[in-house]
């Protein structure tokens, strides 16, 4: 509710979902290339926005769960040797200020 109004309504999920189709994804490796994770994270049309250093990154990812499986079969198939593979989950304050006017009541 702002001002009275009610902005969105449902799970905390769902609210997430319906904001930002987009999911932050942090990523560590051992005994891989540089390039060679982020040539295979850039084949990947979903993958947006990398931020790889030496042995771990993010990069925000817009597909589907199965998207994801395939991305994560995909990094392992080319031989990179995954430690971590993990989405941010948005807190109810990050739904809230971004969808909020910001205005007050």
């Amino acid at each position: 509710m702002e001002r009275g109004i009610l902005v969105r309504s449902g799970k905390i999920e769902e609210v997430a979902a319906a904001g930002s189709p987009q999911r932050t994804v942090r990523i560590s490796w051992v005994d891989t290339s540089l390039p060679s994770v982020e040539k295979a994270l850039r084949s990947d049309p979903h993958v947006t926005d990398l931020e790889l250093e030496t042995s771990a990154g993010k990069f925000h990812f817009s597909g589907g769960e199965k998207d994801l499986a395939e991305l994560v079969a995909a990094l392992v198939s080319a031989g990179i040797r995954l430690t971590s593979f993990s989405e941010t989950k948005q807190t109810v304050e990050d739904v809230y200020m971004r969808i909020s006017k910001h205005e007050a009541m």
